[in-house]
């Protein structure tokens, strides 16, 4: 019996683990997916003592292989129709792009929601807003304008409360690339910032 209680000991981790890979798999494929996904797309990821680190550019680049958009009727795309997209805002020349933008940024939260799903495809609720550094005035910001992907009902929105910081709410049931105009108090010209919403 004294030579049981060791092997048993030494095989606590591993079934903890497996039960744990068993019980959230279908989870943990998702957030690896998630990861693989913005690497893909050009963000940095790192590993280290201090745990993980996944950092976004901001930027996406052309990659093969379908991603899922936001529809109101499901349908798949590619990273280079949604580069398209983009290319075609930019070519409007009336916007400042600026993805190292230190004061703001665009943030996502993404919450289940079952009620709204259809067939194969799971919806979640969405919430967007502006974030900005502690140093930075919100104040300054006099509206915000997101696009959304083609397929939203009114792909294009405006924000213009600044105590919800300046939200915008939505379900969707796929991945995709938001680009916002910021227009501030003292710029000519919006300032355009993207996000990959991936939940």
């Amino acid at each position: 019996m004294e030579k049981a209680i060791p092997l048993l000991q030494s095989l606590v981790w591993p079934v903890f683990i497996l039960i744990l890979i068993f019980w959230a798999g279908k989870s943990i494929l998702r957030i690896l997916n998630a990861i693989r996904v913005r690497i893909e797309a050009g963000d940095t990821f790192e590993a280290g003592s201090s745990g993980l680190k996944l950092t976004s550019t901001g930027k996406l680049v052309k990659t093969s292989g379908p991603q899922r958009i936001v529809s109101p009727t499901p349908a798949e795309t590619s990273i280079k129709e949604l580069n398209t997209i983009a290319e075609a805002d930019d070519v409007k020349g009336d916007v400042e792009e600026d993805f190292d933008n230190p004061g703001y940024h665009i943030v996502h939260k993404a919450r289940r929601e079952r009620s709204l799903d259809s067939g194969d495809y799971e919806y979640y609720r969405l919430r967007i807003f502006l974030e900005t550094e502690p140093d930075v005035d919100i104040s300054r910001v006099k509206k915000v304008v997101y696009h959304l992907v083609e397929g939203f009902p009114n792909p294009d929105r405006k924000a213009t409360d600044p105590d919800t910081q300046f939200e915008i709410r939505t379900s969707a049931w796929g991945q995709f690339y938001l680009t916002a105009d910021i227009y501030l108090e003292d710029r000519e010209k919006p300032l355009r910032l993207g996000r990959y919403l991936n939940f």
